[in-house]
């Protein structure tokens, strides 16, 4: 703990590079984008069709197709929408870690349940008695 405001300035700064979402944000936006231009061409296509005598094979043909990229586009954006989500909530964690820690005391002298809490995830109680805890840093540890 005797570094501690080292700790957290380097790990705030790691916390931003890891959690950038500029590049989702712009890729979200060009999908977008493109999914304007798709559904633009599925509406002309649908008039030209009603305004003009085009083949039924031809339209259904190019329907499909509009239809497929569509769908497509839409499954990668919900999927960018997902990464950036889950990138939001670690993001989220990592700094309420880091705010709480701040805000601890640098050397423990008694039980301390926000530290407890700061440093373990979970902790599973097992049939023989023995306790898995699986700590934030993502290592387990098993007392017999």
């Amino acid at each position: 703990m005797k570094d501690k405001e080292r700790i957290i300035q380097d790990s705030n700064e790691v916390i931003e590079l890891l959690t950038d979402t500029t590049k989702i944000d712009e890729e979200i936006s060009s999908i977008n984008d493109e999914l304007i231009i798709t559904a633009e061409l599925v509406n002309k296509l649908v008039k030209e069709n009603s305004k003009t005598s085009i083949s039924l094979d031809y339209y259904n043909k190019k329907y499909d197709e509009l239809s497929n990229r569509y769908e497509k586009l839409q499954a990668q954006q919900e999927e960018l929408l997902k990464v950036k989500s889950d990138t939001q909530g670690k993001a989220f964690k990592m700094k309420s870690f880091l705010a709480n820690l701040s805000q601890s005391e640098d050397q423990l002298e008694d039980w301390n349940e926000n530290v407890w809490m700061l440093m373990v995830d979970s902790a599973i109680v097992h049939r023989d008695s023995n306790i898995t805890f699986k700590f934030s840093n993502g290592k387990e540890s098993t007392i017999l």
